[in-house]
C-alpha cells in the first residue's frame, strides 16, 4: 500500500515525482492544494471572530465522506469539517437547527463548517444505554421538524420522501440493467411494483415525514456527551 501525504513543509521521507491525475469524483479535500485551501478558509473565518489559532491544526481523519480537523485557538477547540458536495447542507443544518443540543456554526460555506466543540467526554465506543438516549435525542429532532419539512427542502436537503425515493429507486435498475441479469431485473421490477404498498403500511403506522440521519449508527459511535 502506498501513502500519498501533502506537507507544509519538508519531512524525512521519499518524495515522490509523479503526477496525481485527477478525476471526476476525487472531493476537494483529496486534490493537491485541497487540505491548504480549507484551511485557509477556516483561519479567514477565525479571524472575522477575532479568534487566533495557538497551536497548528491536527488532522484528525479524512476519508470519502469528510475530512475533519482540529484547530486550537485561544481559550476553546474548534472544528474543521468538509464534507462532499451532497452533504453540503449540513453547514446550513446546524445553523438553522442550533440550540438543540448540536455543534455551534462558527461559518460555513458549501462543504465547509466551523463548528465550536462540545466539550465533554469522548464516547467513540458508547453502550447501548447511551445509544438509546442518542435516538431519543434523535425522535425528539425528527418531532421538532416533522411541521418544517418545507424549510428542510429549501435548504437543499434530499427529498427521501416515498414518491422521490421510489422514483430514485427505479432510475437507478433502469440505468444500470444492461448489468444486471435477466433473473435479478425480474425481481427487482417486482420490488418496484410493491413500493407503494410498502409505503402505505409505513403511512398507516402514523410516521410523519421529517428530518433524518442518514448514518445514525455510525453517529452513535462517533459521539462526544
Amino acid at each position: 500500500m502506498t501513502y500519498l501525504a501533502e506537507v507544509a513543509e519538508g519531512v524525512r521521507a521519499q518524495s515522490w515525482t509523479g503526477v496525481l491525475d485527477d478525476h471526476p469524483r476525487r472531493q476537494s479535500f483529496a486534490r493537491p492544494g485541497g487540505p491548504a485551501a480549507d484551511l485557509a478558509w477556516a483561519r479567514a473565518r477565525l479571524a472575522e471572530r477575532g479568534l487566533r489559532p495557538t497551536t497548528p491544526p491536527t488532522q484528525v481523519r479524512t476519508w470519502n465522506l469528510s475530512s475533519l480537523w482540529r484547530v486550537p485557538v485561544e481559550g476553546q477547540t474548534v472544528w474543521l469539517k468538509v464534507v462532499p458536495p451532497f452533504f453540503a447542507h449540513e453547514g446550513a443544518l446546524l445553523a438553522l437547527i442550533g440550540g438543540a443540543r448540536v455543534p455551534t456554526v462558527l461559518g460555513h460555506n458549501g462543504g465547509r463548517m466551523l463548528l465550536a466543540e462540545i466539550v465533554g467526554e469522548d464516547l467513540y465506543a458508547a453502550g447501548l444505554p447511551l445509544q438509546r438516549e442518542m435516538v431519543n435525542l434523535l425522535v425528539d429532532l425528527q418531532r421538532l421538524w416533522a411541521d418544517r419539512v418545507a424549510e428542510l427542502l429549501a435548504l437543499g436537503l434530499p427529498d427521501w420522501r416515498a414518491p422521490a425515493l421510489a422514483a430514485a429507486i427505479a432510475d437507478v435498475i433502469d440505468r444500470m440493467r444492461d448489468e444486471i441479469s435477466a433473473e435479478d431485473r425480474g425481481t427487482l421490477a417486482g420490488f418496484v411494483r410493491g413500493l407503494p404498498s410498502r409505503f402505505d403500511e409505513v403511512a398507516a403506522c402514523g410516521l410523519r415525514d421529517s428530518l433524518v440521519h442518514g448514518d445514525f449508527a455510525s453517529a452513535c459511535v462517533n459521539a462526544e456527551r
